[in-house]
């Protein structure tokens, strides 16, 4: 059977929402007409959380151009961001993958060892939170 792909999307963000909302965040969806890089955006406190969703096993890929635009986007909004992906039926396991764990050559990958076990932790984790610029030049 050919499910239609605005199908299959709008039942994964509803399945990443639930998940989402049963750890207090608020979900707002974006439109489709909006083009933005998120298709969801959470918030949680003082946490503002964009998220990719893709309904995929494992790896997860994304072109270069794609993995920029959510760099970029995450970067311009000050949102975090997470990698969302929901596995296809029956099992429907929402995963939420760490993008700092992200592959990149030819395309930008992410495998089973970007899988965080906690959202909420990874959240509140320092090196998680906004950092500024200075710190980001730290690191290369």
């Amino acid at each position: 059977t050919v499910v239609p792909m605005s199908l299959i999307g709008d039942d994964a963000e509803k399945r990443v929402s639930e998940e989402l909302s049963m750890m207090g965040f608020d979900v707002v969806y974006r439109s489709r007409a909006s083009r933005g890089a998120f298709d969801l955006l959470a918030l949680r406190g003082s946490h503002q959380l964009g998220l990719p969703i893709k309904r995929s096993q494992l790896p997860l890929r994304f072109t270069l151009a794609e993995w920029s635009r959510l760099e970029a986007e995450s970067q311009k909004s000050g949102w975090q961001w997470i990698v969302t992906a929901v596995l296809p039926p029956p099992e429907n396991t929402v995963l939420f993958l760490d993008p700092t764990r992200v592959r990149k050559k030819k395309e930008a990958r992410l495998t089973r060892d970007a899988m965080l076990d906690n959202l909420l932790l990874w959240l509140e984790r320092p090196h998680h939170r906004k950092r500024s610029l200075h710190s980001r030049l730290r690191t290369l």
